[in-house]
Order: C-alpha cells, then sequence, then structure tokens
C-alpha cells in the first residue's frame, strides 16, 4: 500500500484533545487500501493512490492508527507527486519514501486504540433525498475562503449554485452542473471546519456536494482514480428562511358617489373543521404547543423539536440542568449561537446523534417532562448515553410486541 500527500494531509482534522485517543490520528487499513481521519464532528476518508503493494496476509495488514505528528512530519518533506510505502518490520507498521532512492525506514509507535466504525451509511447520508451539485474544486475552496470571513458560513445549495454567506461579505456563484430535481437547501456551519473539510476531500479537479438538514457531504476524485469523501457531522443546523419585505400597498380609491353599484353579498360563514394530525410527523412536541399552532403575521414559529435537542444539548455540555421549565420555554432559538461558543467539540460528553436518539426515543414513548429531564441529566458521557438508549429501546420492546 502507497500513501500519498492526499492521505498523510488528514493529520489536519484529527482531534486535538486527549479523551479520544483514536481520533488522534490517521487510520491506516492495508487491506481495504483506505485512510481515515475524524475529530468527532466531521469525517474524511481517502483511497490510497493505485499501484501500491498489496497487503500481506496475517498480522502485517491489519489496520493502525498513524498518530498525527508522524504524518504531519513526513508529509511536510514529501512532494506532491511522491509516494509512501506502507511496511512492516517484525510485525509492526514502518513507512519509506518510495521515490526511487534508498532511504532508511521510518519507524513510529501506532496509537494504542480501536478505531470505530465509521463505514456506518448512516453517517455518511442524511434523512431523504440531498441537494446535489457538481463544481470545480479549486474555484469553490477560493471562494470560500473570501467569503468565510466570520465565525459561521450560512450554505446554500440550489439548482445551478452555490452560495456562501458570511458577515460582512455575501459571495455567490453561479458553477456546476446540477443534478436532476435538486431543491434549495441551507446550512449554517462553522467556518474552520467547513474550510479543513474541502481541503481534505476535493482532491480531484472537480467534486460533488450533498446537502441534507443536517449535514454536508464531499466527494472528490483525482484523475489516476485515488478518490475521497469528507462530511461535517452534528455541526450544521438549519439555516432561516429568508423574510421578504412586504410589498407596499396601493393607494386606496374612494368610491365614486356618481355610480350606483348594486351591494355585493357578504361570503358565507367558513364553518370550522377539525384539525387533521400530520400522518409524517412521529413524534409529538415538547411543552404547551401540543396542538396545531398558526402563528399570527411577523410572530415567530414555535421552535421544533430539533430546536429543543439541540439547545439541551448545548445546555448539558456547559454542566447546566434541564428543568421543565427549559423543556416548555420558546425564546431559546437565538440562544444556540451562543451556547457554542468556547465550547470543545472533544470534550467528553455524548455525541449528537446519541443525544437525538434519545430524545426521539422519549418522545415516542410520549414520556412526561419530568422523566424527559431525569434521564437526559442522567448523560454525562458516551457510555451513559449507550447505557439510556438500551434501557429505552428494551423498555419499548414489550410494548411493540
Amino acid at each position: 500500500m502507497h500513501l500519498s500527500k492526499e492521505n498523510l494531509n488528514l493529520h489536519r482534522i484529527v482531534s486535538t484533545g486527549e479523551t479520544k485517543v483514536a481520533f488522534t490520528g490517521v487510520h491506516v487499513n492495508p487491506r481495504a487500501k483506505v485512510t481515515a481521519a475524524s475529530n468527532g464532528s466531521m469525517l474524511v476518508e481517502v483511497t490510497a493512490p493505485p499501484g501500491g503493494p498489496q497487503a500481506a496476509d496475517g498480522k502485517e495488514s491489519e489496520p493502525f492508527i498513524l498518530p498525527a505528528k508522524v504524518a504531519r512530519e513526513v508529509a511536510k518533506g514529501l512532494g506532491d507527486q511522491a509516494k509512501v510505502q506502507v511496511g512492516f518490520d517484525k510485525g509492526k507498521p514502518v513507512l519509506t519514501v518510495a521515490d526511487g532512492k534508498k532511504s532508511a525506514p521510518i519507524s513510529f509507535k501506532p496509537l494504542d486504540a480501536v478505531y470505530p466504525d465509521y463505514q456506518k451509511p448512516h453517517l455518511w447520508s442524511g434523512k431523504g433525498d440531498p441537494a446535489t451539485l457538481t463544481c470545480d474544486s479549486e474555484y469553490v475552496k477560493d471562494v470560500l475562503q473570501a467569503a468565510a470571513t466570520g465565525k459561521t458560513v450560512r450554505l446554500t445549495l440550489s439548482a445551478d449554485r452555490i452560495r456562501f454567506e458570511s458577515e460582512p461579505r455575501d459571495v455567490a456563484m453561479a458553477v456546476g452542473k446540477p443534478a436532476p430535481g435538486a431543491e434549495e437547501r441551507s446550512l449554517t456551519f462553522n467556518s474552520e471546519l467547513l474550510r479543513q473539510v474541502f481541503a481534505a476531500a476535493a482532491i480531484g479537479k472537480s467534486m460533488t456536494l450533498l446537502l441534507w438538514d443536517d449535514r454536508l457531504r464531499i466527494e472528490s476524485r483525482k484523475d489516476d482514480g485515488q478518490s475521497a469523501r469528507g462530511v461535517i457531522m452534528c455541526c450544521g443546523q438549519p439555516a432561516p428562511s429568508r423574510v421578504e419585505a412586504p410589498a407596499p400597498k396601493k393607494a386606496e380609491v374612494p368610491p365614486d358617489p356618481s355610480k350606483d353599484e348594486a351591494p355585493k353579498p357578504k361570503p358565507p360563514a367558513a364553518v370550522p373543521t377539525p384539525s387533521v394530525p400530520n400522518p409524517n410527523r412521529r413524534f409529538r412536541p415538547w411543552g404547551r404547543y401540543r396542538a396545531p399552532f398558526v402563528p399570527k403575521d411577523g410572530e415567530p414559529k414555535p421552535p421544533t423539536d430539533k430546536q429543543r435537542m439541540l439547545y439541551t444539548y448545548f445546555l448539558r455540555r456547559h454542566g447546566q440542568e434541564i428543568t421543565p421549565e427549559i423543556l416548555a420555554s420558546t425564546d431559546f432559538v437565538g440562544k444556540i449561537e451562543e451556547l457554542k461558543k468556547g465550547l470543545s467539540y472533544d470534550q467528553e460528553f455524548a455525541t449528537w446523534p446519541q443525544w437525538k436518539k434519545v430524545n426521539y426515543l422519549l418522545l415516542e414513548r410520549q414520556a412526561d417532562p419530568k422523566t424527559i429531564c431525569e434521564v437526559l441529566n442522567a448523560i454525562k458521557d458516551i457510555k451513559t448515553a449507550s447505557e439510556a438508549i438500551s434501557s429505552l429501546v428494551k423498555k419499548a420492546e414489550p410494548a411493540a410486541a
């Protein structure tokens, strides 16, 4: 197996924390000829360049985790077209620069950890059909670099263009070939994470963007067949829709008394019809919005279940307890961005998919606010989150039977 600079450059997106040891290095799989790296919020996979030696059978082909420091030092002195061969010496992996010159093998100690299964489909795809666009890689990265001046960037994909918005700049570009049936969709991301995943995953001349309601995936392929894909998870949130200014009302013309018009009959009074529940909605909302809510003109809509989940998630990340009053509140949507500031994504805590799973299970069982608070406040790390999920799934099994 050979490693190119694109494989080694995955050191840029590994985790800088010390709690998740596996995420602090680059996962190298000689059998599958693929490398991967993640920091818990984004994930990138890059295949090895073609033509490398096949991995031997046995222990010398087992996957290992290359420390980020070693990958950084090797990539620093490696040319763009040069390759590094992965070998083994007495069962331990070693790296050798394969440039036709004799060079000493680079020995290192792999990280003592097991890399999680990053091939699970739900990590790479969202629900439903994504908005899709294929465009020039370098052009997109240049425009993103120019547009992403703030801490967050709003990315909008439509049928024929990609748009980046970040205060104080607003840059739009009309490029690419849209996929059939593409629809306009927006998400807001952390600007630094967005730049990192573009730099690591867009290795070819062109790339394809796939945008769901909760994540962004990037796919790219080089001319020699080496491919990459990256996804930003757990940190994108639906961007608020644009509110167009109301059109000015036309000046009313006073009636002409010289014209006698017959009085128009009044329309019949509307007959109230009972509300019909939405069959596509699986879960009931929390708090006092249990009946259908029709906002008045200019009045904001109540928060969605997902916004409530995100709000409680960030509160727990700050060490605050969840109360029934918090679950029923409606004025927290603007506080979500403030709660995100200063948080380390490497903190040892439940992952966002775990948190959503627990909340959905509670909503599906129609748990009361007190029970919801007890379950959420008991979650302190990934282990307790997994235990909560298992417990709720077991309790739901007799009911399903």
